[in-house]
């Protein structure tokens, strides 16, 4: 699918692209009050899965406020649905840009969803393509201490993989602990909300928390510019 969120509009549409004509179909749009001044996506291996959600935004209005919105496919059964989860990228560099500079090419490291979690795929094959003439870079070395940055990372993920422990458990497990509290600016205290809805009543109960202390600030305004009339007034 594809998304398209426009600076300015107040909707947000998304199509689908399929290999025969006429290609693109649209979908449906999301439809808000609100402008949108910019947009940021969550990466997918950190959406809610078993929720069927395939998307979150997060959306900059007009106000300087960010406003979540979660994008799910409508689905009867509770289970997982894997035909809407294909492999996601996992958040690690497949190579180091010495590799890429000598001439190597990988795919990208790539993570499965399943019921109990995500699971690191195997790392991708190097191929084996000829080494671009004239470079300066030395093959990176196989020895964690003598690596880079970049190539510890791979050298990580490369181990993760190799493991039996490949899974991450999934922050909806019935075996994980409650949910944490947030406590705002007033001292009351939300669960971390997860769904559509709790997404919007959290927002609206913040919003409403944020009038109240802006009248308060209001009437301590006044009361401090009475007391600063007093207190001029006995001085004269």
């Amino acid at each position: 699918m594809v998304y398209i969120v426009g600076k300015g509009d107040t909707q947000i549409k998304y199509f689908e692209l399929v290999e025969n004509p006429p290609y693109v179909h649209f979908l449906t749009m999301y439809q808000s009050g609100n402008s949108q001044r910019g947009a940021a996506v969550l990466p997918k291996r950190h959406i809610n899965y078993m929720l069927c959600e395939v998307m979150r935004f997060f959306k900059l209005q007009n106000k300087g406020l960010v406003e979540p919105i979660s994008m799910t496919v409508p689905r009867k059964s509770e289970m997982f649905q894997d035909d809407i989860y294909p492999p996601a990228y996992a958040g690690i560099p497949s190579m180091t840009a010495e590799e890429w500079i000598s001439g190597m090419n990988k795919n990208p490291c790539t993570v499965s969803f399943t019921p109990d979690g995500l699971v690191y795929n195997k790392p991708p094959e190097a191929k084996k393509d000829a080494p671009k003439k004239g470079s300066l870079m030395k093959t990176p070395s196989a020895e964690p201490e003598n690596m880079t940055p970049m190539q510890a990372k791979v050298h990580e993920y490369e181990k993760r993989s190799s493991s039996t422990e490949l899974r991450e458990p999934r922050s909806n497990s019935a075996s994980v602990s409650p949910p944490p509290i947030i406590t705002t600016t007033t001292g009351s205290s939300l669960v971390e909300p997860h769904t559509d809805a709790e997404y919007r009543k959290a927002y609206f109960t913040v919003k409403e928390e944020n009038a109240d202390l802006k009248l308060q600030i209001e009437e301590l305004k006044k009361k401090l510019a009475s007391l600063e009339r007093r207190a001029t007034y006995k001085r004269h």
